[in-house]
């Protein structure tokens, strides 16, 4: 195996260590501190993004589940269902499963949002815990860059 290809090997593992250990602090971070409040939900439907042929996502349903609270006498808006930066608490992107997660939060319904007061534009909606797919990003990124290290010192 040339140096570059253990180069490219490394650099694709230590992708997946910052995304996976990006996604696990911005999940913990965001559920540190926050505190229930009461909020009401404005709008709740179900998105539809058609495949896209540059970025070969989709196509895919999502929750849309928009919702305001109040912090000190300021009304904030958001659309975080979940803790941090990731969806992953979403599940998949089915019709049926964004369906049954948006009935969970139907529009002019009271709802408990939680919110991080030393930072109240962050909030999100849905207490989960830590997603197994963060994990096993991090994990798949370490395993990797551990590999391509054992391959440089063996050689």
């Amino acid at each position: 195996m040339s140096k570059g290809d253990l180069a490219v090997g490394l650099l694709v593992g230590l992708v997946f260590t910052g995304l996976g250990a990006g996604l696990t602090y911005s999940h913990y971070q965001a559920t540190l501190d926050s505190e229930p409040l009461d909020g009401v939900v404005i709008d709740s439907s179900v998105g539809y993004q058609a495949y896209d042929e540059t970025t070969g996502d989709g196509p895919h349903y999502y929750p849309h589940v928009e919702y305001r609270y109040t912090v000190d006498g300021d009304s904030y808006t958001s659309t975080n269902l979940c803790p941090g930066e990731g969806r992953a608490c979403t599940g998949t992107t089915s019709e049926a499963d964004a369906t049954d997660l948006v009935e969970r939060f139907p529009a002019d319904e009271p709802v408990t949002v939680h919110v991080d007061p030393a930072d109240p534009t962050t909030a999100y909606l849905i207490e989960a815990d830590l997603p197994l797919p963060y994990l096993l990003l991090l994990g798949l990124g370490l395993l990797i860059s551990l590999a391509q290290l054992r391959k440089v010192g063996s050689d």
